[in-house]
């Protein structure tokens, strides 16, 4: 538990605030010094909750990409099926016939003549699920999983602006503390090696 703790508080020091959705802002170091000695904060922990939040950031970036590649494959379909239910709803309002062509299989076509004077369509939901609607609740349906589908890739692409962003902050903030690092062991050795120098005298 007290482990847990810890790493909360460590997340906590690491970070300022929040995205809309949710995704923690990481702090910019501008003075190792000031930030370590503020919070009392070792550099092995300070590196290793960095890391650690580095990690969760690459992980959402994959996820989120995944995501709006999704929704940005739905969207043809989306588009191309409301625009088959208008041409419909158009042919029955001028009384006309709608012929079409759909295929058997692979290589093979076949002629059809599509009813439009029941005014209904069957729409695939997921899950194996065929539901039938009217051409009005279909478009309704339709024009609003369009409108959804925008916002959404529109958030996702909010989030990895955000996302890669703040992975350029957390890879700075860790070179900074690795250099300070790097200087602390650096000035320690001189110290040594100048305390051995005028004992040795």
């Amino acid at each position: 538990k007290e482990t847990m703790s810890e790493n909360i508080n460590l997340q906590m020091l690491i970070t300022e605030g929040k995205n809309p959705r949710g995704i923690p802002t990481s702090k910019f170091i501008e003075s190792v010094e000031d930030f370590l000695g503020a919070d009392t904060m070792t550099i092995e922990s300070a590196l290793g909750a960095f890391n650690e939040l580095y990690s969760k950031y690459k992980y959402m970036e994959s996820s989120f990409e995944k995501s709006k590649n999704v929704y940005k494959s739905k969207i043809p379909e989306i588009e191309q099926t409301l625009e088959l239910i208008k041409i419909m709803v158009s042919k029955r309002e001028q009384n006309e016939d709608m012929i079409t062509n759909y295929n058997l299989c692979d290589t093979i076509y076949a002629t059809a003549k599509v009813d439009t004077e029941s005014g209904k369509v069957f729409l695939w939901i997921g899950a194996s699920t065929m539901v039938e609607y009217t051409f009005e609740e279909a478009i309704e349906l339709l024009e609003t999983q369009l409108i959804q589908a925008h916002l959404k890739i529109k958030e996702l692409m909010e989030d990895l602006y955000h996302l890669r962003g703040n992975s350029i902050t957390v890879e700075v903030n860790m070179a900074r503390l690795f250099n300070h690092s790097v200087k602390l062991k650096q000035m320690k050795e001189a110290a040594a090696k100048a305390s051995t120098q005028v004992v040795e005298k």
